[in-house]
């Protein structure tokens, strides 16, 4: 793993959910040992423009985490490939344990921590985010953007409803439902322990 020796790091996104999810529940656990978290959304960036971040940010020992999803990859070898080969950074972040895969998306990472009872929304949709859950039995690992999709009420504004899931969050039940989410936490953890070191 990349480590700051000045406090800083830099995470890198691929979009406005994942930049959601991170702000709100992931953020503050940084700040609680780097002094600057930036949030970098990727996915519609130039591959040059977050190839210069990395390289600069590496050039000035700045701490790095980059989130991908899993989507329907072959493997995570395969993804991690991907974001070497679009961003040109394979050389420089080659032997770092800096990428992080979410399996399947990040929607279920937000489903992994939901609490459907303290939500403020429709009941039949509570009714189906528990049926979705029991469905999965409950490990959300293979739940995809289009499985969520289904599960946000008609009419219900999507940003609406992730914040709602947010208010709500639990990080202990994500960690139990969803095995990236645990091991993109204790990811986390070794990070603060080394950049505390």
């Amino acid at each position: 793993m990349i480590t700051s020796k000045n406090h800083v790091i830099l995470v890198f996104l691929e979009g406005t959910d994942d930049k959601l999810f991170f702000e709100h529940i992931i953020k503050s656990l940084l700040k609680k040992t780097f002094k600057h978290v930036k949030i970098i959304p990727f996915a519609n960036e130039k591959s040059e423009k977050i190839r210069k971040i990395i390289y600069t940010a590496k050039k000035q020992h700045f701490s790095l985490l980059i989130v991908v999803d899993h989507n329907d990859a072959p493997c995570i070898t395969y993804v991690k490939e991907k974001f070497f080969k679009r961003f040109n950074v394979h050389e420089i972040l080659r032997n770092t344990k800096i990428i992080i895969v979410v399996k399947k998306s990040i929607e279920s990472w937000y489903l992994a921590g939901a609490d459907s009872k303290k939500m403020k929304i429709p009941r039949r949709s509570k009714q189906q985010m528990a049926k979705l859950l029991k469905k999965c039995m409950y490990d959300t690992q293979n739940i995809g953007k289009q499985e969520f999709n289904a599960i946000i009420p008609k009419g219900f504004p999507r940003a609406l409803f992730l914040s709602e899931i947010l208010k709500s969050f639990n990080l202990e039940t994500a960690r139990k439902r969803n095995e990236s989410f645990a091991y993109f936490f204790l990811q986390i953890k070794q990070l603060i322990n080394a950049v505390k070191e």
